[in-house]
């Protein structure tokens, strides 16, 4: 992550064991993983229409293509991210990730 860019999916592992806060930040991570590729899905669903539909722009966006609540990724990584909201939840994330960090840390390595 030293290049500022977003993980990949398959550095999620690495993160949650690597950092007492790895699974708080693999947490947000994929959250904003669905989103983006959520807005990616939708943006590629616009250049194909376009070329179609050039003399018609309000065909482009015909049928809600890119509206929020119809998008299934977008829809997601907004519910993790307002699983946010509750404190208990905030607090299972730092003692889950803690307890993983440790095991992989100190038992794992024996």
């Amino acid at each position: 992550m030293a290049n500022e860019r977003i993980p990949k999916l398959s550095e999620l592992p690495g993160i949650i064991t690597g950092s007492p806060m790895g699974l708080f930040v693999a947490f947000i991570v994929l959250a904003l993983i669905f989103i983006t590729r959520g807005l990616w899905s939708c943006l590629f669903k616009i250049f194909i229409r376009l070329p179609f539909n050039l003399q018609t722009p309000d065909k482009i966006l015909a049928g809600d293509i890119c509206n929020p609540d119809k998008m299934f990724r977008v829809q997601l990584g907004e519910g993790m991210l307002n699983f946010l909201q509750h404190e208990w939840f905030v607090w299972f994330l730092i003692i889950g990730g803690v307890t993983i960090f440790l095991y992989f840390k100190f038992i794992r390595n024996r």
